[in-house]
């Protein structure tokens, strides 16, 4: 399930904890937007739902994207890791085994797609894999993976936008860092966000920051990251080779607690209380709006079904809300479809998963 992996992706280091504050909203953070979440949860938005699409590949699917007739699915247990579906010629088609070898993969959390081309994150050996779902029912068709750990990097979520990747990891030089195969370059840029105040290290902060997804907006010149321990989203332009933050939205601060070893040797674990508020469970753009997939559950209360929600926050590019949407079900991943402007949604019904579509 995707909240195991998300406690598996450095479980030395994000581990759960016992209660240890409350975490009410703070509108001091900083000088950027900050959106109470009371604000915006119960803000309603009439929008029909449209029919259910029935596929026959994704009842362990986690995350998944679309384009026109095209879904690809993450199955992150799966002998495959991935699963394309065609819902015109119903032609199913499975890509990356399970494995360390180079063609292989081991742990994804995140599935983003930009225009056709799909990307994950592989954080078990580094890679990041490419997927081009215009290309992929092709008999010769292939994955295309490139490897992120150069320069000792330790990279944990990624997305690409032509010959440019933009990474989040344990990074202390920055929170992305871009690289640009033209050049042979990489850079990073941004502070972390600074909801938890400036006492702590930028290793603690990456740590404390480590789990996201991201997306890219069409013309791939912006970038949103939304945190999945806490609401904490993250945008930002992309120009050339620079990353700049446009604003950053906090819908709760994290209920966490810090433990100091006495050994500096030692890493410091960021521990989440089970009465943390979870943020986002999936994220996907067009080019005026975000749209954030929003759990506001804890652990406490909801154990394994934390990672999914009933509730669907649009922002535009600057980090104001603009409208939410909320479901009759619960919703496991997102995914914005550029050709229809429809949304679709990977949503449970009992022990069974389908597609709906909010006509936006």
């Amino acid at each position: 399930m995707k909240q195991q992996i998300k406690y598996t992706l450095i479980p030395a280091l994000i581990i759960l904890a016992g209660c240890h504050e409350s975490n009410e909203f703070n509108g001091n953070i900083s000088e950027l937007v900050h959106t109470n979440v009371r604000d915006v949860e119960y803000s309603y938005t009439d929008k029909t739902l449209g029919r259910s699409i029935t596929t026959p590949v994704y009842n362990n699917a986690t995350q998944m994207v679309h384009n026109d007739s095209i879904f690809l699915f993450l199955n992150p247990n799966g002998e495959y890791r991935f699963t394309a579906y065609n819902i015109n010629s119903k032609q199913t088609k499975s890509f990356v085994p399970a494995g360390y070898g180079e063609e292989e993969g081991l742990y994804y959390l995140d599935l983003n797609i930009h225009n056709t081309t799909a990307t994950a994150m592989d954080f078990g050996c580094g890679r990041l894999v490419e997927i081009d779902l215009t290309q992929c029912f092709n008999d010769e068709y292939k994955p295309i993976f490139y490897d992120l750990t150069n320069n000792e990097k330790q990279p944990l979520g990624a997305v690409k936008c032509g010959e440019k990747v933009i990474s989040t990891g344990i990074y202390t030089q920055g929170r992305y860092c871009l690289s640009d195969s033209r050049i042979g370059k990489e850079n990073y840029w941004v502070n972390y966000p600074s909801c938890v105040g400036a006492n702590l290290s930028d290793t603690l902060k990456s740590i404390l920051y480590a789990s996201n997804y991201m997306t890219l907006n069409p013309e791939g010149n912006r970038i949103v990251c939304a945190n999945i321990q806490y609401g904490c989203l993250d945008i930002c332009t992309i120009e050339g080779n620079r990353v700049q933050r446009i604003n950053e939205s906090h819908l709760t601060l994290p209920d966490i607690k810090i433990t100091k070893k006495s050994n500096k040797r030692e890493w410091h674990p960021v521990a989440y209380s089970t009465e943390n508020v979870f943020g986002f469970c999936d994220i996907t753009a067009s080019e005026k709006h975000i749209y954030a997939l929003y759990s506001g559950r804890t652990y406490k209360s909801y154990k394994n079904n934390v990672d999914k929600g009933k509730i669907i926050f649009v922002f535009d590019w600057s980090g104001q809300h603009i409208e939410t949407f909320h479901l009759d079900d619960e919703c496991i991943s997102i995914s914005y479809d550029n050709n229809s402007e429809n949304l679709y949604a990977l949503i449970e019904t009992g022990n069974n998963k389908e597609i709906i579509i909010l006509h936006l």
